[in-house]
């Protein structure tokens, strides 16, 4: 049975009515590392920079109304991760409705398990929504195995824009993990970094006209804020302890400390982020990566996939 002190993660419904400002609270690429692993160097730091950024919410006013986690929720995916990630949520008891996205650290059937106590259909991406406080709340699952960026399945576009559709006066809020490409060399390896380009012009086409506050994402660990054919697209930090150096970000990957997380206010006149910068708990960083070795590392990814479905991946080319 589920314990009534988590919050409820599927979707539901809430009063319709807007509040003349909605708070709400912006997290994303947490990474809770494995307890009793010694290989495993998110542990316990993830866990600590998480917990330090939850107790901080208590003394909030106005308190959020929600909260959006955008992706890579446990670092390796595995029940433990899952296990410390419930523990975390369920003593902070903060008593509002908590939306989790996946990411391509993710793995469904294990978040499934603990999260969700569900047993059925277990390999299926995790979609929802919830109408909180005059605000649709629209959660994609953009993560696809094998791979490090982004994709949406069939079954989830039609989804997406049978919702889209629902509750016609209430503004949009859109979370995933992976971000729409701002440009056809968005990251410079978009298929690494982004939403696929073919999705993420699917994307653009269904969204335009709507009434989109916003889309929050992850996974590339560095606090942005872009226009996206008009519509505000954020990426975190994140809670790890690990960014990117945006300095070097269009010829490598390097890691330097750093944690955060972000503070929505939405108003009659829109989308505000408040980034809200984390100490971060000393761990060990990720080596650095050219782009080339990334590229390498994409290659190997897309054999992996080949080989397990027989088909290569979405968004090749």
């Amino acid at each position: 049975m589920r314990d009534p002190r988590v919050p409820e993660l599927e979707s539901g419904r809430d009063s319709i009515k807007m509040a003349d400002d909605v708070t709400f609270i912006f997290l994303n690429d947490l990474h809770i590392g494995t307890p009793g692993d010694p290989n495993c160097t998110h542990y316990p730091a993830s866990s600590r920079m998480l917990e330090a950024a939850l107790r901080r919410l208590h003394v909030m006013q106005p308190s959020p109304s929600f909260l959006v986690v955008a992706g890579d929720l446990a670092n390796r995916g595995d029940v433990s991760g899952y296990v410390e990630l419930r523990r975390i949520f369920h003593e902070a008891n903060l008593g509002v409705p908590v939306f989790f996205a996946l990411g391509n650290h993710d793995d469904r059937r294990n978040f499934y398990e603990v999260m969700l106590e569900r047993t059925d259909d277990v390999e299926a991406p995790y979609y929802h929504a919830q109408v909180v406080s005059g605000i649709h709340v629209i959660v994609l699952d953009s993560e696809m195995p094998l791979q490090p960026g982004g994709a949406l399945d069939e079954a989830q576009w039609e989804w997406l824009a049978a919702e889209l559709d629902r509750n016609p006066e209430c503004p949009k809020l859109l979370v995933m993990h992976h971000a729409p490409a701002l440009s056809e060399d968005d990251g410079v390896i978009p298929r690494f970094f982004t939403l696929h380009l073919a999705d993420t012009a699917r994307l653009q086409k269904l969204l335009a006209g709507r009434n989109i506050l916003g889309i929050l994402c992850g996974h590339v660990h560095l606090n942005r804020f872009s226009q996206w054919y008009g519509i505000p697209v954020v990426l975190g930090l994140g809670t790890s302890g690990s960014g990117g150096d945006p300095v070097v970000r269009n010829t490598m990957l390097r890691p330097v400390p750093g944690a955060s997380f972000g503070i929505g206010v939405i108003r009659p006149s829109g989308l505000t982020i408040t980034v809200v910068p984390e100490t971060p708990i000393e761990r060990t960083m990720p080596p650095e990566q050219s782009f080339d070795s990334i590229r390498a590392l994409q290659a190997r990814m897309d054999a992996q996939y080949l080989a397990r479905f027989g088909t290569e991946p979405p968004g090749k080319f």
